[in-house]
C-alpha cells in the first residue's frame, strides 16, 4: 500500500475543493491532476500553456466537484433536520425527559425523607 501511495504521489498532484476542517472532510474527494514533469502529454500541456494554464485546466472538474459537495452538504441538511424533528416529536410522546425527572424526584424525595 505504501509503494502505491508513493508511486500516485510521485505520478501526479493532489487537488480538492474540500475545506479541511475535519480529519476526512466531505468524505475526501481528490482530483488527480498528472505532473508536468511525469508523462510526455504533461510536459506538452505544461510548456504549451504555462503553469498556470496547467492548473486552469483541471478547474471545470474541481467546480462540479464543489457543486455536488455543496448539493450533497444541502440533502444532508434536510434529511437530518427531518429525522432530528421526528426524533423530537417520538420523545414527546413517549414522555422520556417527563418520566425520567419523575423518578429522578421520586428518588431524591425518598433519600430526604428516609433521613
Amino acid at each position: 500500500m505504501r509503494v502505491v501511495a508513493r508511486e500516485i504521489l510521485r505520478a501526479y498532484d493532489l487537488a480538492s475543493t474540500a475545506s479541511h476542517t475535519r480529519s476526512l472532510p466531505n468524505r475526501g474527494p481528490c482530483l488527480l491532476v498528472p505532473r508536468p514533469s511525469g508523462t510526455e502529454r504533461g510536459a506538452a500541456l505544461a510548456a504549451e500553456r504555462g503553469a498556470a494554464g496547467a492548473r486552469a485546466a483541471h478547474r471545470p472538474a474541481l467546480l462540479a466537484m464543489r457543486f455536488r459537495d455543496r448539493w450533497e452538504n444541502v440533502w444532508l441538511s434536510l434529511v437530518q433536520l427531518a429525522l432530528g424533528t421526528y426524533m423530537v416529536r417520538d420523545a414527546r410522546r413517549r414522555g422520556l425527559c417527563r418520566r425520567h425527572f419523575e423518578a429522578a424526584a421520586a428518588r431524591a424525595a425518598d433519600r430526604s425523607g428516609a433521613e
